[in-house]
């Protein structure tokens, strides 16, 4: 009986295994210009041939493929694919003639642990009688690499077409690579910061799954969890180390220092939120209109939900150096001089940027920075400027060039004395994330110019629109941390298609439905939150995005973690993140024309038991569940959930840790430590200079300062306990 039950269930199993539907994937719908092509300033083309043209060989147009030209290759990672089918060929738009016969070899390769199998090889050229038709089982890969050559010497007319090219797959569908992430390496950051006493949570991964992750030596107060190759804990203010160490599938290791700074005076412990001026005004920027804008941040309570940045863009230098080498603003559109300017927007509470370039040039045509980082970083000091956004328009396109110019800017800003938030903006093509932190960057933009569109097109050189900087901003949740985040440019919400930069080729703004999408996009990334239209005419519903305060306490959260994607397929996507106090933020992504229903398993957010749904946008509670969340997502729109444990509610969790709140009613401002039991708190009220107008020390949860008898104005408050203190600008009217 027993030996029937167990054929009845191998039987049953079998079954059940063989039924699994594979999904399929084309090449075209992978980001192809991760790949390389042999023709200078002629990307690689979606659906269309190296020329622009309709995929067509021998006679027949194929609808879908990637024009490609020798030698180009394309690397991908394979995950859950299984077989791999395509054809390939030269395009006709190539005339067989005796000087300009397209000829190229091509190559089906098996990459593991950086080493290359040819698999299948062949010649193709233009007077072939047929196209090459490939089928190759990938089952168990780790990468395959689709390559053509210039067989014959030269790359005259190898107009190469990969069409009707698929790939079958379950589970994890692949995704194209930059050819050295091939190499076994880490593909996550080691150089972390952190606030005393914070949950901190260190996320490591390589490029295979299947290679072992552990560590060593981890300092007291951390612990490591191997079923999701994370490191968590808390620590006292310090500076740490440990060591990780992957052991790769042919049993070589890759090992790797990791660091942490823990400090209480991090620049940048949570996402920079502020206003740009470029996307609305371009080179129109002056001196009244950062005033306006400024008034408005504050009177429209933007100021209040956490923009405390203004930063002035490209366009606000005079026309040259003075013999010293030092750089004055252009007064026609400053009168006042940026001293006076700078005051005026601090007196109102807010900090304030500016903008240069790592060339002779800026983007715009301005005198750039290049050769004189120090007296520039010196004149933005003594201005005053809290902020510097540095550019990289004719500059080399090298990454070692990039990381010396960034870092001397970085080093310059340092040796000012001056707390500098430094946005590096390189659009991340010499990919910032690896070194830009080390450069002295608090963020690197990741993208191209964003336009104010919800679709710019896949392939775009030179900008992007929504889709395309999520499709970026995918695979690089790993980077992100307190100090140092991953910037997908500036918000479009509020625009409306009436942008100067934004609304460059053609892009004509989207619905409130696509702006809310992408404040929760970039939200749930840890991404800057930076906006970028004109203030003064917000509407309520721009106002209702750019405020919602649950969804900017996502954000904000102090463990700085830009979300996973847990799962993409078919224009659906999922992302996760996790939050200091345990709760856990989910993202439903949907990407299509319709409407689309959506679920992921509790098991695939690390939960167990019953747990509570919070609709951020609602600004309710919608479900209570113990196995999935599922929804029903409308076209181009996000739902944004925060969950947490059943039995709970947010704020008691996030009351557990340690923390210092100030707080401001009419005529008092009360400062109120959390879980900091009996040790000594003091707290200080100082002026906008800096001078201590009053200081209290006292061993209770809360401490306050009447204010009634002071003047109108913007004041300091500072409260320090143990290895925590923080300092607020409060406005008293």
């Amino acid at each position: 009986m027993k030996k029937t039950i167990s054929l009845i269930l191998i039987a049953f199993l079998s079954i059940s295994f063989s039924g699994l539907k594979a999904e399929t994937i084309r090449l075209d719908q992978l980001d192809v210009s991760k790949g390389t092509t042999g023709w200078p300033n002629h990307p690689t083309q979606v659906n269309k041939s190296i020329e622009g043209n309709p995929l067509t060989m021998k006679g027949k147009v194929y609808q879908y493929g990637v024009g490609a030209h020798a030698p180009n290759r394309f690397d991908i990672k394979v995950n859950g694919a299984t077989r791999f089918s395509c054809v390939v060929g030269i395009d006709d738009e190539v005339r067989p003639a005796p000087t300009n016969e397209g000829i190229a070899g091509y190559n089906i390769i098996q990459v593991k642990n950086g080493v290359e199998t040819i698999v299948k090889s062949g010649v193709i050229a233009s007077t072939d009688e047929s196209v090459v038709e490939i089928d190759v089982d990938i089952t168990g890969w780790d990468f395959i690499s689709l390559e053509t050559t210039e067989s014959n010497g030269n790359n005259w007319s190898d107009h190469v077409d990969w069409c009707d090219a698929v790939f079958e797959y379950t589970g994890e569908a692949p995704f194209t690579v930059y050819y050295d992430e091939m190499i076994p390496k880490f593909h996550c950051m080691f150089n972390h910061f952190s606030l005393p006493n914070t949950r901190m949570m260190h996320r490591y991964k390589t490029l295979n799954p299947k290679d072992v992750i552990h560590v060593e030596n981890l300092p007291a107060g951390l612990t490591f969890n191997p079923q999701r190759n994370i490191v968590e804990g808390k620590l006292p203010a310090g500076k740490y180390s440990y060591t990780v160490i992957a052991t790769t599938t042919d049993g070589s290791t890759i090992t790797k220092e990791a660091t942490i700074d823990v400090r209480s005076n991090l620049i940048s412990p949570t996402p920079l939120m502020g206003w740009m001026s470029w996307n609305v005004y371009e080179g129109d920027i002056t001196e009244e209109i950062i005033k306006k804008t400024a008034d408005a941040v504050v009177e429209k309570g933007l100021l209040a939900a956490g923009y405390n940045y203004i930063a002035i863009d490209d366009l606000w230098h005079g026309s040259a150096r003075d013999a010293n080498g030092y750089l004055d603003c252009n007064y026609s559109k400053f009168p006042s001089g940026m001293k006076a300017l700078v005051d005026y927007v601090h007196d109102k509470g807010l900090k304030i940027g500016i903008y240069s370039d790592a060339a002779t040039r800026t983007c715009a045509g301005a005198i750039g920075s290049l050769g004189y980082e120090e007296k520039d970083a010196e004149q933005y000091a003594k201005w005053g400027f809290d902020f510097l956004k540095y550019d990289y328009c004719f500059a080399p396109t090298d990454q070692a060039t990039a990381i010396e110019r960034y870092t001397k800017m970085g080093d310059a800003l340092k040796a000012t004395g001056r707390d500098f938030y430094y946005l590096i903006c390189e659009w991340g093509e010499r990919k910032p994330w690896e070194w830009a932190s080390a450069a002295g960057g608090h963020s690197w933009r990741t993208t191209l110019d964003s336009r104010d569109t919800w679709d710019h097109g896949r392939y775009d050189t030179e900008h992007c629109g929504v889709v395309q900087a999520i499709d970026i901003m995918r695979d690089l949740a790993y980077y992100s941390g307190p100090n140092h985040f991953n910037d997908a440019d500036m918000l479009m919400t509020g625009l409306y298609g009436t942008g100067k930069s934004s609304s460059h080729d053609g892009a004509n703004g989207m619905t409130n439905r696509e702006y809310q999408a992408q404040f929760s996009m970039w939200s749930i990334f840890a991404s800057p939150l930076i906006v970028a239209f004109d203030v003064t005419t917000m509407n309520d519903e721009t106002k209702r995005i750019l405020t919602n305060p649950e969804v900017i306490a996502i954000n904000q959260d102090k463990m700085g973690l830009q979300a996973e994607c847990i799962y993409n397929t078919n224009q659906i996507e999922v992302y996760a993140k996790d939050l200091e106090n345990g709760d856990v933020a989910v993202a439903f992504l949907n990407r299509k024309s319709t409407a689309a229903q959506i679920e992921i398993g509790l098991d695939k957010l690390f939960l167990e038991g019953s747990h509570i749904v919070r609709d951020l946008w609602a600004h309710e509670d919608v479900m209570t569940v113990s196995d999935k969340i599922s929804a029903t997502v409308q076209s181009h729109e996000v739902k944004l959930y925060r969950v947490r444990p059943a039995g709970t509610s947010t704020e008691e969790l996030n009351e557990t840790d340690k923390s210092i709140k100030i707080m401001q009613d009419k005529n008092r401002l009360l400062i109120q430590f959390t879980d900091f039991q009996n040790d000594t708190k003091q707290v200080q009220l100082l002026d906008i200079s800096g001078k201590t107008l009053m200081t209290k020390s006292c061993n209770e949860k809360t401490a306050s300062f009447d204010t009634s008898n002071l003047s109108k104005g913007v004041y300091l408050v500072k409260a320090t306990t143990g290895d925590l203190s923080i300092t607020e600008k409060h406005i008293i009217n």
